[in-house]
């Protein structure tokens, strides 16, 4: 029985390293339309032109950005507010041009967004970016999974990840669009 589970673990290692050189296993791809739509409707306000930057298929994340068709900044975060507020999420305060939105759900709760995870915690932080000049939104979102707390998200597996990995990426595409626009 051993014999055949190191031989399991020894042939997934070398299927592993073969293909990873291929990009066959790559976790990062580019995420649609319908995957923003569907993951981070309730942060479109009046969008077009939905641009998928980054998506990580092993830790949920999404990067992407769009043109909103808002009358003013003003009545983007105002409707943005109230759109998330209806689902949980709770504005933070953050330094910076920045606004950041948390929720968190305990071990057993229940909610249409997360039906099947309520064996987790589960921590999810948006970020969001609005270049006022041209309405562009840049959101960037990162969910994280405990089995056992009490945590937050920048102690999970997924919050050390993204403080390394995910946001450094927000940033860059916030500073390219606003390049961009000046």
């Amino acid at each position: 029985m051993i014999r055949n589970s190191r031989s399991a673990i020894l042939m997934s290692t070398c299927l592993i390293t073969l293909f990873s050189g291929c990009g066959q296993l790559s976790l990062n791809t580019v995420p649609t339309e319908t995957v923003i739509r569907d993951w981070m409707g309730r942060f479109l306000i009046e969008p077009q032109e939905i641009r998928g930057e980054y998506q990580n298929l092993d830790v949920d994340c999404l990067l992407f950005a769009y043109h909103s068709e808002a009358k003013s900044a003003d009545d983007f975060w105002k409707t943005l507010d109230l759109q998330v507020k209806t689902e949980n999420w709770e504005k933070t305060d953050i330094d910076g041009p920045n606004s950041e939105y948390r929720r968190y759900f305990a071990k057993g709760e229940t909610h249409a967004d997360r039906p099947d995870m309520t064996a987790f915690e589960s921590f999810e932080v948006t970020r969001v970016f609005l270049h006022e000049a041209t309405m562009t939104a840049v959101i960037g979102m990162v969910q994280a999974d405990a089995s056992s707390g009490p945590k937050n998200f920048e102690e999970t597996g997924e919050g050390k990840w993204s403080r390394s990995a995910f946001w450094p990426r927000f940033e860059k595409l916030v500073s390219k669009i606003s390049e961009l626009s000046n």
